[in-house]
């Protein structure tokens, strides 16, 4: 029997935050990474599983049809550039927006995503697109939720020409936010969580950044409208749009629509 003897007597002035600097360093570079991995077509590798015993075979769930909304929406989920003719309402955002990222249980303030130590240390940030702005459903302004209180609150004013510069993806002329209707940028906020996490912060603001975005593609396939995750964006262009703080670290880029 191996008994551990935890010492708790030890001081820790600060945290190293040494994920900080693991993120700018591996902050997408747009120009120079476009330009060493241009478009290709992408094969799937074969897994490393040949000559292994089956224990089942899953074609029979393959093959099946369900009745579930939950299962179809599921198998319904793609990335698509494609946005949706039908224009959102302003219901239509504020249930996604509920549903993506809410707060589910009013009693214990538990939100309809998991977070490490319960600190919701990713923020929610909006910019509408051309077009929500001239369906007068946002107007031309950074947004940000305001979980806590079911708040949509304006933030700044906002450049909607510079939008395109997000990504290289946008900006080379691969695709267009021309029908897109808006975009959620998922942004760190490690003041709190650090204290507590100290250099795991990094990891776990990654982990609940991706539950609200998989929430978030699912809720917007539910209520039919497209989706596409942007991991290669460019953050200072970002930082600049939403007129935030340099050491906010944003974490994921949404399109919506």
């Amino acid at each position: 029997v191996v008994i551990l003897n935890w010492n708790f007597n030890f001081n820790i002035k600060d945290t190293t935050k040494i994920y900080r600097k693991y993120h700018l360093s591996s902050s997408h570079n747009p120009y120079l990474q476009m330009k060493k991995a241009p478009r290709r077509d992408y094969s799937v590798k074969d897994l490393d599983s040949q000559d292994k015993v089956v224990k089942f075979n899953l074609d029979d769930i393959l093959h099946s049809s369900t009745d579930s909304e939950f299962l179809n929406t599921i198998l319904k989920r793609r990335t698509s550039w494609d946005f949706t003719k039908k224009d959102m309402t302003v219901q239509d955002l504020k249930e996604i927006l509920y549903y993506s990222f809410g707060v589910s249980d009013m009693k214990e303030k538990k939100r309809t995503y998991p977070s490490g130590g319960q600190f919701y240390s990713v923020e929610i940030y909006i910019i509408p697109t051309k077009r929500m702005v001239s369906n007068r459903v946002l107007d031309s302004k950074v947004y940000k939720y305001n979980v806590n209180k079911n708040e949509l609150v304006e933030m700044a004013d906002v450049d909607l020409t510079k939008i395109n510069q997000i990504s290289a993806s946008l900006d080379v002329g691969f695709f267009t936010l021309e029908n897109c209707q808006f975009t959620v940028f998922l942004v760190g906020n490690d003041k709190d969580i650090s204290i507590k996490y100290l250099d795991l912060t990094y990891r776990i603001m990654l982990l609940e950044a991706r539950h609200m975005a998989q929430n978030f593609l699912l809720v917007n396939t539910y209520f039919n409208y497209s989706t596409v995750p942007i991991g290669g964006f460019n953050e200072g262009i970002i930082k600049e749009l939403l007129n935030i703080d340099e050491n906010d670290m944003v974490l994921y880029t949404l399109f919506g629509g």
